[in-house]
């Protein structure tokens, strides 16, 4: 997992202004007024009646709204203060209620709705959906977020894709439209259907390739106690890659069944536990091993036969290339560390430089 930075403010004012009519909707379903939604052909249909009791759900929404007082924009350090206390409150609570109150949560708190640049509207006590005029939603806040790989692998990658509707100066139409605007997958962190109040939470989106989303997440749990949590921590800082290959043979005659790729902790981070933990939930040891050996033997090989004294060399006659694009001739991708969310299989490109290369003498 790698660390992703969410400071971009004009982003989360936008968010924040799109979706704060939803704390009302809460503090609505807490007091115990009746929530309507738009169902189709235009129909009102009943999200929840009115109860002048003070029931469990009326509490159970009670407690969000003392919790979520920032909501849409809980910052990455309070929500798992949310989320455990959250937690520990159901445990007293009649199951059945809750999981109710959950159903009726995630309409209101609706990912699919931000997945299609939807904003709520919120009158009279009907809750109604209509496109962004600003276009924001998820294929926008991705686009901002300016990642470019896979968070939990750095294998594949991220991309927030216009097809058309290209406007001159570069830039784009702001209206949605699912024909147009194609995107990798946003990943909850905390699960959707245990945590729906978080549906729309920047901070619990994480970008994820669909392998290690759908095909291998899943609706398996993260837990920030146990795992790298991407918005604060990197498991580039707890963990590096090793390469082990078949003894007495040369460089450049090994191949792909010669070589092993292998995790190992930094056993001076205070992270490397959950950055173990980490590899170990999304199986990358596996997906190294089984799927990127070439690109690890291709680093090797480059190393070989380009090492420090070529790039020295290349530097100092060719003055225009140094940087990314010397790191890019002489090893195929960038040995910046900062480099690793924009770009693929970087982190094993810097571990392997700098376990039989010189890295960190890089131009």
């Amino acid at each position: 997992m790698v660390k992703i930075s969410l400071d971009n403010q004009d982003c989360i004012e936008q968010h924040r202004e799109a979706y704060q009519v939803l704390g009302r909707v809460l503090e609505d379903l807490a007091s115990g007024k009746a929530i309507y939604t738009i169902g189709r052909g235009g129909k009102s249909k009943v999200l929840s009646r009115a109860s002048n009791r003070n029931t469990v759900a009326r509490k159970y929404y009670t407690k969000l709204t003392d919790l979520c007082d920032n909501y849409p924009c809980l910052s990455p350090e309070h929500i798992h203060d949310v989320v455990s206390k959250v937690k520990k409150y159901e445990v007293s609570l009649n199951k059945k209620m809750v999981k109710r109150a959950k159903r009726i949560l995630a309409t209101i708190y609706s990912y699919e709705k931000f997945s299609k640049g939807m904003s709520p509207q919120y009158k009279y006590g009907v809750l109604s959906w209509v496109a962004n005029p600003s276009g924001w939603g998820a294929w926008e806040f991705l686009r901002r977020l300016n990642v470019r790989s896979c968070v939990y692998c750095n294998a594949e990658t991220i991309f927030s894709l216009l097809l058309t509707n290209e406007l001159p100066g570069g830039g784009i139409t702001p209206k949605y439209d699912s024909k147009t605007h194609k995107r990798s997958a946003l990943d909850h962190f905390y699960n959707h259907s245990k945590y729906p109040f978080l549906g729309l939470t920047l901070s619990n989106l994480v970008p994820a390739c669909t392998r290690c989303n759908t095909n291998v997440k899943g609706a398996r749990e993260l837990n920030h106690t146990k795992h790298i949590y991407p918005y604060a921590e990197s498991f580039n800082d707890g963990v590096k890659f090793a390469i082990a290959y078949k003894p007495g043979k040369r460089i450049v005659d090994l191949e792909e069944s010669d070589l092993h790729i292998a995790f190992v902790p930094r056993m001076e981070s205070k992270i490397y536990q959950k950055s173990l933990e980490s590899v170990a939930f999304f199986h990358l040891s596996k997906v190294y091993n089984q799927l990127h050996k070439i690109d690890a033997l291709t680093v090797l090989k480059r190393i070989e036969a380009f090492p420090q004294s070529y790039r020295e060399f290349l530097a100092e006659k060719y003055p225009g290339i140094k940087g990314m694009v010397l790191d890019y001739v002489c090893r195929g991708s960038s040995l910046n560390p900062s480099h690793i969310l924009s770009h693929n299989l970087s982190k094993l490109t810097i571990d392997i430089e700098k376990q039989f290369g010189v890295a960190d003498k890089a131009c």
